[in-house]
Formats: structure tokens, C-alpha cells, sequence
């Protein structure tokens, strides 16, 4: 099953250009497509940058690389935490933890696609 992989930005750097593929650097966590697809229909309004800072958009990038700033980590929280009421994943649990971890330290979530 293809994976989406998340990870805490520690300092972003607003100039850089976050397309490559560096799942280590942010520690990522993976959940399954099958899991984030389900909470696609969501988070379309979900604020959002693609690739990089200043490409500001609304959702994930699918098949690219997101930037979740903290001011939409709630939202995403809420949404994951909902869905793992009904699903009882582990990853998803992962997810809603790393989440809680980025907010409280102020700190952006990437999001590498599949």
C-alpha cells in the first residue's frame, strides 16, 4: 500500500524550495494513502503551502510535498483524531501526536505525498 510521510520542520526557511524527497531529516511518520485519501474531502480548506513558502494553496499536495503551518494544525488535528474514532489506526493515532507535538512548539508539519 503507497504511504504519505509526515514530519516536524524544525526552522523553516522560507526561501527553500522543500520538493526533494528528505523523509529522515524530518523524522516522518508514515500513514497509509488509504487512511489520508479518507480525509482528503476535509481538508480542502485546510491553508496550506506547495512545495514552498510562497506558493500558498488550500489542502495537500497529493502526489507533491505540503507545508502545514501551525495556524492550520488544529484543523488537521480535528480531522485526524475524528477519523481514527472510527478507524482505530495506530498511525493515525501517530499522526495526531506528531500534530499536538508541532503545535505546542510552534512549528510547521510537512507532508510528502505518495
Amino acid at each position: 500500500m503507497a504511504k504519505h510521510e509526515f514530519g516536524i520542520i524544525d526552522k523553516l526557511d522560507k526561501e527553500k524550495d522543500y520538493s526533494n524527497y528528505d523523509p529522515k531529516e524530518y523524522n516522518c511518520i508514515e500513514v497509509d494513502d488509504e487512511l489520508v485519501t479518507e480525509m482528503l474531502k476535509y481538508l480542502k480548506n485546510l491553508r496550506t503551502y506547495h512545495h514552498k513558502y510562497n506558493n500558498p494553496s488550500f489542502g495537500f499536495a497529493y502526489t507533491g510535498v505540503t507545508l502545514i503551518p501551525d495556524t492550520s494544525l488544529m484543523f488537521l488535528h480535528d480531522i485526524a483524531s475524528t477519523l481514527n474514532r472510527f478507524k482505530r489506526s495506530q498511525e493515525l493515532t501517530d499522526l495526531t501526536c506528531l500534530i499536538m507535538e508541532a503545535k505546542i512548539k510552534g512549528k510547521y508539519i510537512i507532508h510528502y505525498g505518495i
